[in-house]
């Protein structure tokens, strides 16, 4: 075999490795949503904010789910676990710290169907000086029988109105999903007034932002690179190999 087609193997050996490093499978993901029976609440008024999973790729699927409520507490009264109502025939049991606004819903089948697993009652204030406010889960997570799964911290604007009780359900009810970017998507695919979406960002970003490290299941930035360098020093080398013992 000559040096060029010894080269030419090299290479070939070389980009297989490359293509093989790069089809890493990542790691599974879920979706959750946000979906309130109204865009409006009155003062002293509560709404019904229903928690949806969907869009499990999980394998055999998920068991449990773990969020922090986000919420001010100058505007809606303190959520306790009897504020929090599970569906008796969907399998999930719920745990919640009213101290740390953890919630924890545990199933004892693998789930990978979309659906609603739990709803949450806002009751807000009587004396609430504020037009709108925010609901949100933060440090979303789910898992299944290989490890941890993490997801995104979401938010759906409530508007404060005047009154009592709960203002019907309109037919522009918000539904708020996760984006990549923090963009507030409404139900009609239009985006939410920008000071709305403002306010919203501002609490994803802020201090109530996850300091629990995601797990990786990509490959590494300088992987790459690091290989190409290798590769170009191992062809450098076998030709200068060739070059000093021409009769190998």
């Amino acid at each position: 075999m000559n040096i060029r087609k010894k080269l030419v193997v090299v290479l070939i050996i070389a980009l297989s490795v490359m293509y093989l490093m790069t089809n890493i499978v990542f790691g599974y993901s879920f979706t959750t949503s946000l979906e309130p029976s109204s865009s409006t609440v009155s003062k002293g008024g509560t709404v019904n904010i229903k928690i949806n999973l969907s869009g499990i790729d999980a394998g055999e699927g998920i068991y449990n789910f773990s969020a922090v409520l986000n919420y001010e507490n100058s505007v809606f009264e303190d959520i306790t676990a009897d504020n929090i109502s599970i569906e008796s025939s969907s399998g999930w049991q719920k745990t919640y710290s009213s101290d740390t606004k953890k919630l924890l819903l545990d199933n004892a089948s693998y789930i990978k169907d979309d659906q609603t697993i739990a709803t949450i009652t806002l009751k807000a204030k009587s004396e609430v000086q504020v037009t709108s406010s925010t609901f949100g889960l933060t440090e979303v997570k789910a898992a299944n029988m290989e490890g941890e799964i993490q997801g995104k911290d979401i938010s759906t604007v409530i508007q404060i109105g005047e009154g009592g009780g709960q203002i019907p359900v309109t037919n522009e009810v918000p539904v708020i999903n996760e984006t990549g970017d923090n963009t507030i998507i409404g139900s009609n695919n239009t985006i939410v007034d920008e000071n709305f979406a403002d306010e919203v960002n501002n609490l994803i970003d802020g201090k109530n932002e996850s300091n629990s490290d995601v797990p990786y299941t990509g490959i590494e930035d300088y992987v790459l690179p690091l290989i190409t360098i290798v590769i170009v020093l191992g062809v450098i080398s076998f030709i200068n190999y060739r070059k000093l013992d021409p009769n190998k």
